[in-house]
């Protein structure tokens, strides 16, 4: 059932909710993400959300399983991780990624969203072709 987790890195607070927490009798932790639709979750943003529940459900004990069950495809991804933080991919050897650098890059990314609040949120280049930027996003003086 969902379960809200929450951590504390570097004085920033990181928050989410996982779909689903399984705790075995010998006290190994499942997380499990459900997806309903259609489209692959890009892997920086699966990374991101799963590693972040892992770090996040420490209270629950140890995590060593991460599944994206994506419900509109045939088989979910499932990740263990291992005793230096890295996840990798049960049915494939070359999807994985490390808790730590999960953790470095939520962090500095939070930090870099803070310091644009603080100095002011500034327009994309034009040469990016966003049609929106300059007229939508918010700019200070």
């Amino acid at each position: 059932m969902e379960q809200w987790l929450s951590i504390n890195i570097d004085g920033l607070k990181f928050t989410g909710y996982a779909d689903r927490i399984d705790i075995s009798d010998s006290g190994e932790v499942t997380i499990v993400d459900y997806k309903t639709g259609k489209s692959d979750v890009k892997p920086r943003y699966r990374n991101w959300q799963l590693g972040l529940y892992a770090l996040a459900s420490k209270e629950f004990g140890t995590p060593k399983t991460l599944v994206l069950e994506m419900l509109q495809k045939d088989h979910p991804l499932e990740f263990n991780i291992d005793s230096k933080g890295i996840a990798k991919e049960i049915h494939s050897s070359r999807t994985q990624f490390s808790l730590q650098e999960v953790r470095k890059e939520i962090v500095e990314t939070a930090k870099a969203i803070l310091q644009a609040r603080q100095t002011g949120f500034k327009p994309c280049p034009v040469e990016k072709g966003c049609d929106f930027c300059e007229e939508w996003v918010y700019h200070k003086n």
